[in-house]
């Protein structure tokens, strides 16, 4: 093999190795934008769990408020029942 067989080998080598780094580039970047998008993706739906979750906690702080008035009427009828009937 010449000197300039070698020459062309060695440049048909590099070549493919560039292409391959060139892909390899490329689909880093698109795992890249993917993980960017997965991440914002995770961000939106902890803020609407977040949303849900405090939404929540005041459904149930209201339903212990009426809850609580509730009780409070029944007692409060049970006692001015039980003093007009001693």
């Amino acid at each position: 093999m010449t000197t300039e067989e070698r020459f062309e080998r060695l440049e048909t080598i590099v070549e493919r190795i560039a292409e391959r780094q060139s892909t390899l580039d490329d689909a880093l970047a698109s795992l890249a934008e993917s993980q960017e998008r997965l991440y914002e993706i995770q961000a939106e739906q902890y803020t609407r769990t977040q949303e849900q979750f405090r939404r929540t906690q005041e459904q149930f702080r209201q339903l212990a408020e009426d809850t609580d008035s509730r009780i409070e009427k029944l007692v409060s009828a049970i006692g001015t029942i039980a003093r007009r009937n001693p």
